[in-house]
């Protein structure tokens, strides 16, 4: 299966097997196809991970570090240049390869256990559920109890669905990729400080605020920020980080956190649009880390005012780098091509091959693309634009660097004044965007390939401190996965197999306990859900038996006592 990604700086989504012929209605008027809902909650999940302060002073420096190979004119760069180019690249190199196990496990964790809750704080994933399961052009009212249940439904049927069990199944057995450890990994991390969590704070029964606040917690930390736009040089900035990352995950496996979730849930709560301008309530931040932060991203936005002293090309390259930091709000998905026919008041899109039987989409249009009409069908291209903060989509078709028809899911209504404007220019195209970030990652992996030895070898210390403060803490996460924490449980948990192994590698046994895990909120021990469940080919006895069993053999504890109801825990 082709894996579904996003660049969490230059925010381009490449779906899992989109196609539009048979799924375009869905997405302009809902529900969306199942399959392609669970991809995107997991890519808009990493989209609001890094459409963060973190998120944004990471792609700050790394357009402060291009900006010293983009102005040719000048001739080649000096030796201060490229000290700051590579510590740039290398220290967001480094931090997007520690924080890529949390975003995976957050993301994992939006897919297959976020549910709404009591909580009225509703996390940019699941506002997007309302609206992804949701018919009509319409979106759930989450705060309202029947709407709440109906989305819950749909979530576990979504869940459920064979292509997903067979994915959660997948990332939980043996690795075959880099990636597969990043998923498995990180969801039982996640899913550790959960149910950590929930233990000390009955507010967490909300899975969706849980949500919310690991999110915070991780990628909103003004220390965290406090360091990256601190006055010191990168090249000794990485140990701080990381020595950072430490203390926030240890405080989180050791301490109470049930008065800092209940601030959170309290202090957060607040209306479209709110700013906490870094202080957030309950996520354990000193106010000289909240001025900190506010003053080093303040000085590096700054640096992004124009300048008339500077080159044309410096000019031309700030100005590049404004446009980057406006599109961090917005998702765009990879285009496709599809033939065009221009009339009078709208555009007709057809596939690409042509199907003369059936096009695509109607779509009226007021915008001054300053084409001509014509019968003929035109090369051009479609894309989806999402706005993850109103929510809602635009469907946008184009030929060559012009806009010629937008299409916003409620017809006509235009959710943020010159919008329709923004999403006309070349630049914010999504063929443009394809281009530069394709440009983008082969200019960095060409020069990290071909960096000198003496640069690939402070790289690869980079990497190794990342991935052995990764591993520790991972590690520590994952002996808690018995009662007390053991050496024993990690290693039940790290065996080639993993769970598969667990389960005996049977498949069905296996797939059971998954299927399990996903019913959170159902008593499968009663006899008359067990006869439902036995339908599909689950056992839920044998399941119970096996997960005693596991328990008596390595310690783990992979069921969950939710006041007396049994849930299976991943």
């Amino acid at each position: 299966m082709t894996r579904a990604s996003i660049d969490p700086l230059a925010n381009l989504i490449r779906p899992r097997r989109l196609d539009l012929r048979h799924n375009i209605r869905g997405f302009i008027v809902g529900p969306w196809p199942q399959e392609h809902a669970q991809s995107f909650l997991h890519e808009l999940t990493h989209h609001w991970c890094f459409h963060s302060p973190l998120g944004t002073v990471l792609s700050l420096i790394r357009g402060e570090a291009l900006a010293h190979v983009f102005h040719d004119e000048e001739g080649p760069i000096d030796d201060a240049e490229a000290s700051e180019l590579f510590f740039g690249l290398a220290t967001v190199d480094s931090i997007l390869r520690f924080l890529r196990p949390l975003s995976e496990g957050l993301a994992l964790f939006a897919e297959y256990d976020m549910n709404p809750g009591a909580s009225r704080i509703a996390t940019t994933p699941m506002t997007w559920a309302s609206l992804m399961f949701a018919p009509d052009q319409t979106m759930f009212n989450i705060n309202d109890p029947a709407d709440a249940k109906v989305l819950a439904e749909r979530l576990v049927n979504m869940r459920l669905a064979r292509t997903s069990l067979r994915r959660k199944m997948g990332f939980l057995s043996r690795s075959f990729t880099p990636l597969d450890d990043t998923y498995y990994e990180g969801y039982l991390v996640v899913k550790r400080i959960y149910f950590d969590l929930l233990a000390q704070c009955d507010l967490l029964d909300d899975t969706d605020l849980f949500l919310g606040y690991l999110r915070a917690y991780l990628f909103e930390d003004p220390g965290l920020i406090a360091i990256l736009t601190s006055q010191e040089p990168l090249n000794k900035l990485l140990l701080q980080l990381l020595l950072r990352f430490r203390q926030r995950l240890e405080v989180l496996r050791n301490d109470d956190f049930s008065a800092d979730i209940a601030a959170f849930n309290n202090g957060c709560d607040k209306p479209p649009g709110f700013r906490h301008d870094f202080a957030i309530p309950g996520i354990r931040a000193t106010q000289t880390d909240i001025d900190s932060a506010r003053a080093g991203l303040a000085r590096m936005l700054t640096r992004l005012h124009d300048d008339s002293n500077l080159s044309a090309s410096r000019r031309q390259f700030l100005d590049l780098r404004r446009g980057w930091l406006a599109r961090r709000s917005i998702a765009t998905v990879l285009s496709e091509p599809v033939l065009v026919k221009i009339g009078p008041s709208s555009v007709t899109v057809w596939p690409d091959p042509h199907d003369e039987e059936h096009f695509l989409a109607v779509i009226g249009t007021n915008i001054d693309h300053g084409l001509p009409q014509s019968p003929d069908l035109h090369p051009g291209w479609y894309s989806l634009v999402l706005l993850p903060h109103v929510p809602t989509i635009a469907t946008v078709v184009g030929v060559g660097n012009t806009v010629v028809a937008i299409r916003w899911r409620s017809e006509g209504e235009e959710p943020e004044p010159g919008l329709t404007r923004w999403l006309c220019d070349p630049i914010n195209t999504a063929p443009y965007i394809e281009r530069e970030a394709e440009g983008i990652g082969n200019y960095l992996r060409d020069y990290f390939e071909n960096a000198p030895p003496s640069a690939r070898e402070v790289l690869e210390r980079f990497h190794t401190a990342v991935d052995a403060e990764w591993g520790d803490q991972c590690r520590a996460f994952l002996r808690r996965w018995s009662h007390p924490a053991s050496d024993a449980a990690a290693d039940a948990l790290l065996q080639p197999d993993r769970l598969r192994g667990l389960y005996r590698r049977d498949g069905q046994l296996f797939e059971t306990a998954i299927a399990l895990s996903m019913l959170r909120r159902m008593n499968v021990v009663l006899p008359s859900n067990q006869a439902v469940l036995a339908q599909e080919g689950w056992d839920v006895g044998m399941a119970l038996i096996r997960a005693m069993e596991i328990f008596e053999e390595t310690g783990l504890m992979l069921l969950h006592n939710d006041d007396g109801v049994l849930e299976w825990a991943v």
